[in-house]
């Protein structure tokens, strides 16, 4: 198992610039009713048969369970139970029919509601769409290049409210393409993390942290459990040990968590409590497993002090990293934003800017992993008594165009 073994020397100066962070349009995350389409008529699983492979249609709108679309936000569209919206046989031609399967994670099934009113095909690129624009009840449903136009405008039902008050961003950025996001829909109870959720989520387990000489132990099925939409780790002591986690997201069509990408961009929705002797240093580790490789760290800090970011530098000395302080608390729930790309990287915390760094000599260029890494701080045993929550509301992973 692959973990950080970092300490940092250098620090430079925060930088007072500040902009904002460009975002997506929120998903109807979580919330069922109907999708309603072209001549006000609805998105229908044909005569509300739960067959694989069965068809869509366009449908005057009648309230039945074939028109009750849910959105739990991890980008799927479900009807009837666990079955999902697809592109039959992962079709990425115009004209590809859009018809149910069972829900199984496969590429062709996660789609993105756009600000504009059309429901985009991740796998595919392609725009769900009424063929021809006929408004007639039966009228199939298909996936076609997208127009804007009259057959592919959409109105999926309501969102209901987010436990952080700030939507998942969910959709394509300027530069940037969405490859992974979770708004944490489906509870887990404690002990079933990641086995629950396992083709999305991996953790460090049965070891320690600091290469394995910290006061911490790694054990999802004593800390992590996702309920009411959020994730928490739960730290605490029981005897000797000190629990703690590290989640890590799996890329779809990567081997796993720890298969990377080279340049990305990370954000994540949190909050903490100010519990004693423990820390967040939520990074992106090499792939390689080779610090000379580069890290990069955001948020990181002691849970009863403030958050900062540190870009160790790529070469011979990657115990130097520029730091970066934000002054900002755990306690109120904030957005974290990493962009790694070949000419900077840049830390964004609530849409402003608090570190870029510029240095092309000492940037990462290797494939990195992300790991929400929640541990004790170094050398320090927590009191006994010290107990508390990390809180994840949703995480969203881009890859660069």
């Amino acid at each position: 198992m692959r973990q950080r073994q970092h300490r940092w020397l250098a620090a430079l100066p925060l930088l007072a610039m500040a902009i904002l962070v460009p975002t997506a349009p929120a998903s109807a995350a979580g919330a069922t009713g109907p999708i309603v389409g072209i001549g006000g008529k609805c998105l229908d699983n044909l005569s509300g048969s739960t067959a694989d492979g069965n068809l869509t249609d366009l449908r005057t709108c009648n309230g039945t369970s074939a028109q009750q679309w849910t959105l739990p936000g991890d980008g799927t569209i479900r009807v009837q139970g666990d079955h999902c919206l697809a592109g039959k046989h992962s079709g990425t031609t115009s004209g590809t029919l859009a018809w149910i399967w069972t829900c199984n994670g496969g590429a062709n099934q996660y789609w993105t509601a756009r600000a504009d009113g059309t429901i985009v095909n991740d796998y595919s690129g392609l725009c769900l769409a009424d063929k021809g624009g006929v408004t007639t009840d039966g009228n199939t449903i298909w996936l076609y290049t997208c127009d804007a136009g009259p057959a592919q405008l959409w109105q999926p039902p309501a969102g209901t409210v987010d436990p952080s008050g700030q939507p998942m961003p969910v959709g394509d950025l300027a530069g940037w393409h969405q490859v992974f996001r979770d708004d944490f829909a489906t509870d887990v109870a404690l002990g079933s993390f990641p086995a629950a959720v396992s083709t999305k989520w991996t953790a460090y387990s049965g070891f320690k942290n600091d290469g394995n000489t910290g006061t911490g132990t790694y054990d999802p099925a004593k800390t992590v459990s996702v309920d009411n939409g959020v994730l928490n780790i739960y730290l605490h002591t029981e005897g000797d040990k000190h629990y703690i986690a590290a989640p890590l997201p799996k890329i779809p069509g990567h081997s796993g968590a720890y298969d990377g990408m080279a340049y990305g961009r990370y954000a994540v929705r949190f909050r903490a409590d100010a519990v004693p002797g423990y820390k967040t240093a939520w990074l992106l580790w090499p792939d390689s497993n080779a610090w000379p490789d580069g890290e990069i760290d955001f948020p990181e800090g002691n849970l009863t002090g403030t958050i900062e970011a540190n870009m160790h530098h790529r070469g011979s000395h990657p115990e130097v990293a520029d730091q970066y302080r934000t002054g900002t608390t755990y306690a109120a729930w904030h957005t974290a934003v990493i962009e790694w790309t070949p000419a900077n990287v840049a830390f964004y915390l609530d849409g402003v800017l608090k570190g870029n760094d510029t240095d092309t000599a000492v940037l990462p260029v290797a494939p990195m992993h992300w790991v929400l890494q929640t541990e004790t701080q170094n050398g320090v045993h927590p009191p006994v008594s010290a107990a508390g929550n990390v809180q994840i509301d949703w995480v969203s992973i881009w890859s660069r165009n």
